[in-house]
């Protein structure tokens, strides 16, 4: 197998667009300008006031009367061009203070559907998510002379699900269709006509339909007939390399992510 890469395209485009919904600044509605009546040269004289036999009521408190306010919509969002979009994306990050190391690419919002159609049909775009290949070697266990996947190995993937599921599948269903227009026009420069949408249902309905590995010692046998490991058993070999790679997250991990992908669907409408 090639080095492990932490894949699914929601993590990956959580990861590398790090998603943030658009809250946009505040601006003071506009204050009419109003000309008084002595401004404008007209004085009207005060109407006579008869004597008073009683004292006057008290007037209410100002902090007693209510105060009629009126929501101010924010200002609409004006995508910038998407050859320019990198600083629009990095101000929305900043606030997930994500390591440096992730935020030093360029073109992110391409980088991510570069990622969106290779996830659809199954592959891993190894150039384009290098800089998230865990630290770790991957670990693999020895028993006489077959090798095994290693349970141990899995909790190497724990904080990448961490960083996705700590954004709420609303806000990055808000993010998506935010950026859908530049997201679209990122996809026609690669050829691709299929919707931002379609490529998510796609790739999230491989993820749901993935059965875990096992989590028990010495249960998924390994082949090392070179440097790199495979998996002995011809069917799993036989997966696309996306599914090959979401396996070694683990099964807890995968559980997560389906969940995850699960909220994702329903707040993207995508049932």
């Amino acid at each position: 197998m090639r080095p492990a890469y932490i894949v699914g395209i929601l993590l990956i485009v959580a990861v590398i667009v790090a998603v943030v919904w658009w809250q946009g600044a505040g601006e003071d509605p506009a204050r009419e300008d109003v000309t008084t009546a002595a401004e404008a040269g007209e004085v009207t004289p005060p109407p006579a006031v008869a004597p008073a036999l009683e004292p006057a009521a008290a007037a209410p408190s100002p902090a007693s009367e209510p105060i009629a306010t009126t929501a101010v919509e924010p200002p609409p969002v004006v995508l910038p061009e998407l050859p320019a979009s990198d600083a629009f994306v990095l101000t929305q990050i900043e606030p997930w203070s994500l390591p440096e190391t992730w935020l030093q690419r360029d073109e992110l919002l391409s980088r991510a559907t570069v990622v969106l159609v290779n996830a659809a049909a199954g592959k891993v775009p190894a150039r384009q998510v290098s800089f998230l290949v865990p630290g770790e070697a991957y670990p693999a266990q020895k028993v006489g002379e077959q090798y095994y996947v290693d349970p141990a190995g899995f909790s190497r993937y724990d904080a990448y699900l961490d960083t996705l599921t700590a954004i709420e599948p609303a806000q990055l269903a808000d993010f998506l269709r935010l950026v859908d227009p530049l997201l679209v026009q990122a996809l026609a420069q690669l050829g691709e006509h299929r919707s931002p949408q379609a490529l998510v249902r796609d790739t999230i309905a491989r993820i749901e339909s993935l059965q875990p590995l096992s989590a028990a010692p010495e249960s998924t046998e390994l082949l090392r007939e070179s440097v790199l490991y495979t998996y002995a058993d011809p069917q799993l070999e036989a997966l696309p390399d996306l599914d090959k790679q979401l396996l070694r997250i683990g099964p807890d991990n995968l559980s997560r992510l389906k969940l995850y992908m699960s909220e994702l669907k329903k707040e993207y409408r995508l049932d």
